[in-house]
């Protein structure tokens, strides 16, 4: 008997389709063995069919009332019956059993080709992602940036004053030097900044100082400054940032340089021996401050962001800025005051 015949016509199956190819070699074994059963089942039928046959020659031979009689007519008529039964039975649980079967390997299949799709689509956009995640960290590396951060971020804030407060702790020998608008964060002693700055600038160590710069308070970039930061104390944290620093200047003058800046207020800026800490402030006309949630890159002393910012500083130090007891530079001034001072 042809197996494509016996799975068609048998067992209600088109194993000429595609489903034909899910079932599995068990599953074809199993069909196998079926039809090896059916041809012993149809011998036993017919051995019941010869028994029973003889039965009536026995009768002539024997008379109807001999054992041989009895014996073959109810063995051959038992196995006949049996064998009808068996094949009637085993016909109606395994189709039934193969139809369920079929169904859970036609579900199992499309969950697995679905499940499959699935997992490639999510594992093709996780490379994609870690991609572009290796190549952010890629340009870090390349320019030894340490760390990148918004200070004013709730999120950040504690690890930039974590970070600052150690660079300060870690500075050993030379200036520290800090650029910035007002740094109502960084000078006054009830932040951590500030109490680090402090004990250092009234320790006895001569190993290092402080030079800063601030926005002047009476130039006409920060009535700028002020007017774009709504809502913000702009002016009264520049004026009590240069009273905290005319106050360590006056106390420890071997200690602090002090000046303030008369152009534009374009970065902040926190420089040590191994460190520099750099933001860019945009001219942005917000409610609150302006500084704080724009990227603050942390760089290494060897990295080329250090060496410009450090000639950063020193320019706005020599040419764009005045002491305590001198005039603010005016506005006219401040491009010709660079360009003479050019080397």
């Amino acid at each position: 008997m042809n197996t494509r015949h016996l799975a068609g016509h048998e067992h209600g199956l088109d194993i000429s389709s595609a489903q034909w190819l899910v079932i599995s070699q068990s599953t074809l074994a199993t069909l196998l063995q079926r039809r090896t059963w059916f041809l012993i089942a149809l011998i036993l039928f017919l051995v019941g069919g010869f028994l029973y046959g003889l039965s009536f020659a026995f009768d002539e031979i024997f008379g109807r009332d001999s054992r041989w009689v009895r014996l073959t007519s109810e063995a051959g008529l038992g196995l006949m019956i049996a064998m009808v039964l068996a094949v009637t039975l085993d016909r109606l649980i395994h189709e039934s059993l193969l139809r369920s079967v079929d169904a859970i390997v036609q579900r199992l299949s499309t969950e697995f080709l679905q499940s499959r799709d699935d997992l490639k689509e999510a594992f093709d956009k996780t490379a994609v992602t870690l991609r572009q995640e290796f190549a952010v960290l890629d340009g870090a590396l390349h320019l030894k940036v340490d760390d990148l951060l918004a200070r004013r971020d709730p999120a950040h804030r504690e690890r930039f004053e974590r970070k600052a407060a150690e660079a300060l702790q870690s500075h050993k020998v030379g200036t520290i030097r800090i650029l910035c608008v007002a740094g109502p964060d960084i000078f006054p002693r009830n932040t951590l900044v500030g109490e680090i700055l402090y004990k250092a600038i009234s320790g006895k160590s001569d190993d290092w100082r402080l030079e800063v710069l601030i926005a002047c308070p009476e130039s006409s970039w920060a009535e700028v400054r002020d007017k774009l930061e709504r809502g913000h104390l702009t002016l009264s944290q520049m004026r009590n940032s240069k009273e905290i620093l005319e106050d360590y200047q006056r106390r420890f003058p071997d200690r602090i340089q002090f000046k303030m800046y008369d152009c534009q207020p374009t970065d902040f800026l926190i420089m040590t021996d191994e460190l520099v800490f750099h933001e860019c402030y945009p001219l942005a006309d917000v409610d609150g401050p302006i500084g704080g949630f724009t990227p603050l890159i942390i760089a290494k002393r060897d990295s080329q962001l250090y060496v410009r910012w450090e000639n950063h500083f020193q320019r706005m130090w020599n040419n764009l800025s005045h002491g305590i007891t001198e005039q603010c530079i005016p506005a006219s001034d401040l491009a010709q005051r660079v360009l003479e001072n050019y080397h």
